[in-house]
């Protein structure tokens, strides 16, 4: 029994240290460099097996897939489903081929819908991120409805959201917001009780969950609806009410200063509300939105520069994509250079390129949100919030959010 016991030893033991006489796939390629999801592509290469199965095309993120066919120098294979955009190699049994060549996996645009919102529906809230985090705030029930002010913070590693501290300030929505050195500022906005404008100004620091109260802006006139940016370090709060003032707040010494409005409404002969915000190339941008000297009101497509060192605003003489649309609601996202906005529906994204100061349609994609909701943009991804399709609906309680970037990675 013994030496059978050994006999079966040795013979194990020789088997397991024979070698692997596999040739390694060689000199790996790609016809096409760009590829989706479920796209078959070419691997070019030499010393493939004749058998296409025992060729395994292994992709970035770790997916492995084994070639359909093989044919004069090269494979066939269908990018799987979670491969990402990188090097990729091929497998002959124990053998794989240099890391020679890659491929960019492109993304097929679309909304996804994510965790719903775990607070009560409403319109007009406040959204902003901090951190990689997302946070939203204030806003209605519905017009003529309740004003929470409840807040909460969005994970989009987990898809879960948190219950944070409240806003201290009086309930109100069409409030604004900026983000400086990681800290929130939200502010303005109608108050329910009184209903009314309101000129405060609140810091929210999500290290410490806490809210300070900072300086209001020192006017008489009250702010309703209004929207704001981050250049150089300070906030720039456009005042959509009766005289449309345009403010700088200085985090470092939380004061204000009024700037130079002259000439941000004179070419478009009209009072603009709902417009958007946004930075590109140094300089403050506001524009679209309604007109309201119309009834019902007409879209705008109006937009203005703000040059911090002349302290002047100037037209800027863009390009409208006729299928473009020509009103926005306040829905802004920065990615890669260029600015995205929704025109016409909030599921529709705008792309503006400030270099060739040109707009072109990006996507087109309805969602069952037409108004009033709130957003924010994390990484390479617009996060919308909130709305509602109809005047007298109820704020949905939905969160959507769309990736930008072209690749998978």
């Amino acid at each position: 029994m013994k030496a059978l016991l050994l006999f079966l030893f040795v013979i194990f033991t020789f088997s397991s240290c024979k070698k692997d006489n596999t040739i390694a796939a060689t000199d790996i390629m790609l016809y096409m460099k760009e590829a989706y999801v479920g796209d078959e592509i070419q691997v070019i290469g030499k010393q493939f097996d004749p058998e296409a199965k025992k060729n395994i095309v292994v992709f970035s993120g770790g997916k492995e897939v084994a070639a359909t066919s093989v044919v004069d120098g090269y494979l066939v294979v269908s990018v799987p489903e979670g491969a990402v955009s990188g090097p990729l190699y091929v497998k002959k049994g124990k053998k794989s081929s240099p890391l020679s060549t890659a491929i960019l996996i492109r993304r097929k645009y679309k909304w996804q819908t994510l965790a719903p919102f775990p607070g009560v529906g409403r319109i007009c809230a406040v959204g902003f991120s901090v951190n990689g985090k997302g946070y939203i705030t204030t806003g209605a029930t519905k017009y003529s409805g309740t004003f929470p002010k409840d807040m909460w913070e969005y994970d989009p590693a987990t898809n879960n959201w948190t219950r944070k501290a409240d806003f201290p300030g009086n309930a109100r929505y069409f409030s604004f917001s900026f983000v400086v050195d990681k800290k929130a500022y939200v502010g303005g906005g109608i108050t329910n009780i009184p209903y009314d404008g309101t000129r405060d100004l609140y810091q929210y620091d999500p290290a410490t969950d806490k809210w300070t109260q900072m300086a209001s802006i020192p006017n008489t006139d009250s702010f309703t609806r209004s929207t704001a940016v981050n250049l150089d370090g300070n906030g720039f709060v456009i005042n959509e009410g009766n005289k449309h003032g345009v403010w700088r707040y200085n985090t470092a010494s939380n004061t204000w200063t009024l700037l130079n409005n002259a000439n941000i409404y004179v070419p478009w002969a009209s009072i603009i509300s709902q417009g958007i915000s946004f930075v590109a190339e140094g300089k403050v941008h506001y524009g679209f939105g309604v007109s309201n000297l119309s009834s019902p009101p007409q879209p705008s497509n109006g937009l203005h520069s703000y040059d911090a060192t002349k302290n002047e605003w100037t037209y800027v003489n863009q390009q409208i994509d006729p299928g473009s649309g020509l009103q926005a609601l306040g829905n802004t996202h920065f990615f890669d250079g260029n600015i995205y906005a929704s025109f016409d529906d909030y599921g529709t994204l705008n792309r503006y390129d400030p270099l060739n100061k040109r707009w072109s349609r990006f996507y087109t994609g309805p969602l069952n949100i037409k108004s009033d909701a709130a957003y924010f943009t994390i990484g390479s991804t617009a996060y919308v919030f909130g709305g509602h399709a109809g005047f007298y609906d109820l704020g949905s309680n939905q969160l959507y959010g769309f990736n930008m970037d072209p690749y998978i990675r």
